[in-house]
């Protein structure tokens, strides 16, 4: 077999080959999902699936239970009568899958002028595109469905119900707001994680305030194995832990969860390919870009969230 940086015709092999005949940079994976994925705040807490094997254009449809729709009620039993049996509501929603990727280039001058690894570059460079693009579109996806909401309307006070939206709000977020949020959330019976806290996500100019309060306990501490620093897990305080995300994120804007919350689904994993001599030009320079047929969408739409948003004022 020829060698896949041939032009044109000068031989019957050349680039356009190149997936076909499996020269893919797969060594690379699970190097450079190790980097992306501690950079994913969103995305890590939504369930994933790979299995489906749909492709661009396709739509996955996923059955779900309401869980605030669940059969209640009892009766006492007596003797020779049956225990009643109740009706589980079923719903479903539809995941559209689309096509999504991005390149890299590695120059071959650079890496002579260089003390820089550009493959490790390259990696980093990939990782966090996809990171960047994968949060962002969960995000915008998944999180902007929140069905319930709350709003800063004074200091300490909050106006509690429908989804806020882009209703500006009035009062710096604080510990009282945080406290009426989580008795709210538990009125709601909305489920905590196995550790007992919910999750909180915003970016760090919307949680300066709350950093101040004498009852935050940071956990921007690197452990053994760096939890603390590397996933960008701010602390604990009053029933949620806090995580920092910059990514296409808006000050004032907060977003509050138990698990099970939402649904992701993958059409395909993400891969990773390599085109070498990306511009026919004698080697000089490589490509690298990562592809995925994926797809995200909100399970029950606005229907029986435990998602909730804050809007505040920074």
């Amino acid at each position: 077999m020829s060698l896949p940086t041939a032009y044109g015709n000068v031989v019957p092999f050349d680039r356009s080959d190149m997936r076909t005949a499996g020269l893919e940079v797969k060594q690379w994976a699970a190097d450079v999902m190790r980097y992306g994925f501690d950079n994913m705040s969103y995305a890590k807490y939504l369930t994933s699936r790979t299995e489906f094997g749909v492709g661009k254009g396709g739509t996955i449809t996923v059955p779900v239970w309401p869980w605030d729709r669940t059969v209640s009620g009892t009766t006492a039993l007596a003797v020779g009568t049956r225990v009643p049996i109740g009706t589980q509501s079923a719903e479903s929603f539809d995941v559209n899958i689309g096509e999504y990727g991005r390149g890299y280039v590695v120059d071959s001058f650079m890496s002579m002028l260089s003390n820089v690894n550009q493959i490790e570059k390259a990696k980093q460079g990939l990782a966090f595109n996809f990171a960047v693009t994968w949060d962002a579109f969960v995000r915008n996806t998944v999180f902007e469905a929140a069905s319930h909401g709350a709003r800063a309307i004074a200091a300490g006070s909050l106006s509690i119900g429908a989804n806020p939206g882009t209703v500006a709000a009035n009062a710096v977020i604080d510990g009282t707001m945080v406290r009426e949020m989580y008795r709210h959330m538990r009125a709601q019976k909305v489920p905590r994680f196995s550790d007992g806290y919910y999750r909180w996500l915003s970016n760090g100019a919307s949680l300066d305030p709350l950093m101040n309060d004498p009852g935050w306990e940071s956990l921007q501490v690197e452990t053994t194995n760096g939890d603390g620093m590397r996933r960008n897990v701010l602390g604990k305080f009053r029933g949620f832990i806090f995580e920092e995300t910059e990514e296409n994120t808006v000050d004032g804007e907060h977003h509050l969860f138990g698990p099970d919350f939402g649904v992701q689904a993958f059409g395909n994993p993400v891969r990773l390919v390599l085109e070498e001599d990306y511009l026919d030009d004698f080697g000089r320079v490589d490509a690298v870009a990562w592809m995925t047929d994926a797809g995200a969408a909100m399970a029950l739409g606005n229907t029986g969230s435990h998602l909730f948003k804050l809007v505040s004022t920074t």
